[in-house]
C-alpha cells in the first residue's frame, strides 16, 4: 500500500479572476485501486470527480454530525407538551372540512 501524501498550493489574490471560483492545486498519491474507482465515477476530469466525491463526503459528514446532535437532544416536559399540542392542532386542521 502507498502512503497518502498531499501538498496544497495556495493561490494569491492576483492569480485568479474575481469571478472565478477559488481553487487550490492539490497533488495526491493514492492506491491504484482508488484511482481506478475515481476513474469509474461520472465526470470529465479526475479533478472534477475528486471534487464531487469530496463534496458528497462532506455533506454526509455534516448530516451525521447533525444526527448526532439531534440524538443527544433531550426534550424536557414543557417542550414535550408544546410539541404534542402542535401535533394535535395540526392533526385537527388536517381533518377539518
Amino acid at each position: 500500500m502507498y502512503p497518502t501524501l498531499y501538498r496544497i498550493f495556495r493561490l494569491t489574490p492576483g492569480q485568479a479572476k474575481p469571478d472565478d471560483d477559488m481553487k487550490a492545486k492539490l497533488s495526491v498519491t493514492v492506491d491504484v485501486s482508488l484511482v481506478a474507482f475515481l476513474d469509474s465515477l461520472p465526470g470529465k476530469t479526475r479533478s472534477a470527480k475528486l471534487e464531487a466525491a469530496l463534496r458528497e463526503y462532506r455533506k454526509i459528514q455534516e448530516d451525521l454530525k447533525l444526527r448526532e446532535e439531534l440524538a443527544a437532544y433531550v426534550e424536557d416536559d414543557d417542550e414535550r407538551r408544546e410539541r404534542e399540542a402542535w401535533e394535535h392542532t395540526a392533526a385537527e386542521a388536517m381533518w377539518r372540512d
